[in-house]
């Protein structure tokens, strides 16, 4: 039942990354072997890949996403994509509430952006997942991940590395499960996910932290990385610069014109 097996693959490759956090980083269709009834085997593991760093914000993403949530896939987005620096935030903040204020203000006027940004995004993702009478590459969920990057990147966040080799396998799997099944639904598929392993979901733990000691060069970096994405941002849209602008310490940040960065 090769739509069995596509709906199989796809919510296979999602157990192995959130729940296993250890995944074939490279499912091309070489590499997998159908078995008797809709059973699934991979060969070649010589391209493997496991979070870094605690997947659960990305989790709640793609839920936000099928759910046609931009506002929660925009707050989880964002979660996961400064969470590659989030060991480093927490004393850079504790050290002045006037910073916490203005990385506050910032976070959250990044998030409201993005949820409008993501919400024709969304719309174009479920109108095109389901359409048989589509050529594969207008229905092709990469389009879509590359839209969702470049908004991001708007606001000067990027994705970690092992986040990256997860999409990637996840897009190779889903142009496969196209070829196996015209009627394959990625947006059905994963909703299978959630369904099938709710309790598992639940009980999902954080890894552990790679970046549990920082060196002091890398809380310098991340420090000045917040204040470039603040200082740039609040330069480019006025209606941020507003919100911060009568924070003293951004005062003092931008009469010295970021003479530290």
């Amino acid at each position: 039942d090769l739509l069995a097996v596509s709906h199989e693959l796809m919510q296979d490759i999602m157990r192995q990354y959130f729940l296993d956090r250890y995944f074939q980083a490279d499912p091309h269709p070489a590499n997998i072997i159908l078995l008797p009834n809709n059973r699934l085997g991979y060969v070649d593991f010589g391209i493997t890949g496991e979070p870094i760093h605690d997947p659960r914000a990305l989790l709640e993403f793609i839920r936000s996403a099928i759910n046609k949530s931009p506002e929660g896939a925009a707050e989880y987005i964002i979660q996961f994509a400064v969470m590659h620096f989030a060991s480093a935030i927490d004393p850079f903040l504790e050290k002045d509430q006037q910073k916490k204020a203005m990385y506050t203000k910032t976070i959250v006027f990044i998030t409201k952006k993005l949820a409008a940004d993501l919400e024709p995004i969304l719309h174009d993702w479920h109108a095109h997942a389901g359409a048989t009478h589509l050529p594969l590459i207008q229905r092709s969920s990469a389009l879509i991940f590359l839209r969702i990057v470049r908004a991001v990147e708007k606001y000067y966040l990027q994705f970690p590395p092992d986040i990256i080799a997860f999409i990637r396998a996840l897009l190779i799997i889903y142009m496969l499960c196209l070829r196996l099944d015209a009627r394959f639904n990625i947006i059905h598929a994963t909703g299978l996910f959630f369904q099938r392993y709710q309790t598992q979901i639940l009980d999902m733990h954080p890894p552990m932290s790679i970046d549990a000691s920082l060196s002091r060069e890398r809380r310098e970096a991340v420090e000045e990385k917040i204040l470039y994405i603040v200082a740039t941002l609040s330069e480019k849209y006025p209606e941020l610069y507003k919100e911060i602008y009568p924070i003293q310490f951004y005062q003092r940040v931008t009469t010295n014109k970021l003479s530290s960065l």
